[in-house]
């Protein structure tokens, strides 16, 4: 059959049909979420995260996490930080630090797939959905009846905040004074965290977010055992300030405002 086409067409329909493959990639590229994504948590558990998306389609990942004040008694066990003290008490909404592991896929709409955060018997498996628009992350995940939000920038270097910090605040209403120090891990935007409080020393971990938050897990060393604390809220790298809050193993509400000293 002839090609009845008039020849000035065909260039102009090939260049329409290249701009429309081009249009077909780039949006399917900005709907995958593989990539390093730099996760703020909100809703039933709250706290930063470092999130990684890869395209064999398992996730990778760590996190600082705590939990909204004045949570029921017994049902926040720990996630930990290293070294912890073996044989503590747990009290399943977790608190602490961890790794996270997963699984991930597509669906009609964006994504869906695992969160498996802790590991041995305190194992934690939370559902998550949502998708990627350009250069922002939105999942939600779900776990025993409880919602958390995941918003996500893809993850780059932030301004280094070591050095000597103190925080003032309450627990249970009781006030406290801590003062500690940051030192960059080797994981960017991840900090040692060591520092002294009334009549306790304790160390962790701290995570940094470009979203103006800061997480911090540590474990305290109170008496003969070991109270791990999680607290995480909004914090100026600027001015290195922040309020924070969280619990820890001995108290249902920890607040407090940090500063550098």
């Amino acid at each position: 059959m002839k090609n009845k086409l008039p020849k000035r067409l065909l260039p102009r329909m090939a260049a329409i049909a290249t701009a429309l493959l081009s249009t077909a990639i780039t949006i399917l590229a900005q709907s995958s979420p593989v990539d390093s994504w730099d996760v703020v948590l909100s809703g039933d558990q709250k706290g930063v995260a470092q999130i990684t998306f890869n395209a064999d389609f398992t996730i990778s990942g760590t996190e600082v996490i705590t939990v909204r004040p004045d949570p029921a008694p017994d049902d926040n066990p720990r996630l930990g930080v290293p070294d912890a003290p073996s044989g503590s008490s747990t009290n399943t909404v977790f608190f602490g630090s961890s790794d996270l592991t997963g699984l991930w896929t597509y669906d009609g709409s964006g994504l869906v797939g695992i969160l498996t955060e802790g590991g041995g018997s305190l194992t934690n498996g939370i559902s998550i959905r949502g998708k990627r628009s350009g250069n922002r992350l939105t999942l939600v995940g779900h776990h025993g009846g409880r919602k958390i939000h995941y918003r996500g920038v893809l993850l780059t270097a932030q301004s280094n905040i070591m050095g000597n910090f103190f925080i003032s605040g309450k627990k249970d209403g009781e006030p406290y004074v801590e003062v500690f120090n940051l030192t960059p891990d080797v994981t960017q935007n991840r900090y040692l965290v060591t520092g002294q409080g009334p009549a306790y020393d304790f160390f962790g971990f701290a995570l940094l977010s470009g979203q103006n938050q800061l997480a911090i897990a540590s474990l305290q060393s109170v008496g003969s055992n070991g109270v791990l604390s999680a607290v995480s809220g909004p914090f100026n790298t600027r001015s290195g300030r922040g309020s924070l809050t969280g619990v820890d193993e001995t108290h249902g509400r920890v607040t407090g405002n940090v500063k550098r000293q």
